[in-house]
């Protein structure tokens, strides 16, 4: 999701969003409390809100102004970051076929990644030259 379709989407339902993000943020602060998602600004969002503004970001007003819906979501932001999965990076393409003597420039990374590598692991060779082909001397390590 872009910035842009996030931001729509959480002020299209503002209330039901601070209820999703502070539910959330229940996983990681057990001070707040796990919120119903029923986009009614009741008792029990007031309390959450105000315990947030308690522990995260005073003064305590029990009012979601701007800077509090900010610190709500770059608290949620940093949540969401550690807990989601780690991206993969495509080194090759889908179709790449890597064999001795082949020679693609998607080849280099692979090749520096060795060579760093060989200055803190045992049984990689340190000094492999850095060109853009499949090096037999590398053959072995993949």
């Amino acid at each position: 999701m872009t910035p842009q379709k996030l931001e729509e989407e959480m002020l299209s339902n503002p209330v039901q969003n601070l209820q999703y993000m502070l539910r959330r943020l229940g996983t990681r602060y057990s001070f707040l409390p796990q919120l119903a998602v029923d986009g009614l600004f009741g008792e029990e969002t007031l309390e959450a809100v105000m315990l947030f503004q308690r522990e995260l970001h005073p003064p305590v007003t029990g009012v979601v102004d701007r800077e509090t819906w900010q610190a709500i979501l770059d608290e949620w932001l940093d949540l969401e970051r550690e807990l989601a999965d780690p991206r993969q990076i495509r080194a090759f393409p889908p179709s790449a076929k890597v064999q001795a003597g082949s020679s693609h420039n998607y080849l280099l990374p692979v090749q520096a990644m060795f060579q760093s590598l060989s200055h803190v692991l045992d049984g990689l060779e340190p000094g492999i030259s850095l060109k853009i082909s499949f090096i037999s001397s590398l053959q072995s390590e993949i």
